[in-house]
């Protein structure tokens, strides 16, 4: 299976996002996935097994002890 870590985002933010990309399709050919799919991949780990995914699972479950929760919030499109 392909894994990735990433955030789900709230159906607010992926409504907001769909809306700039259907104007966006009109002008930029290409791929889009549905909306249903958007998130934000923290690391793409790639090909890995059931045995390999429940490491990562673990090793996120430990990274996180005692960490709060974080908020996001989304502002103007921007280049990083």
């Amino acid at each position: 299976m392909r894994l990735f870590i990433g955030i789900a985002l709230p159906d607010t933010i992926r409504d907001k996002i769909g809306a700039d990309v259907s104007k966006l399709k009109k002008v930029v050919p290409g791929r889009y996935v549905s909306k249903n799919n958007y998130h934000i991949t923290l690391v793409f780990i790639g090909e890995t097994d059931q045995t390999g995914a429940a490491a990562a699972k673990r090793a996120m479950d430990a990274a996180v002890i005692g960490q709060a929760p974080v908020d996001l919030s989304i502002g103007r499109p921007g280049l990083f």
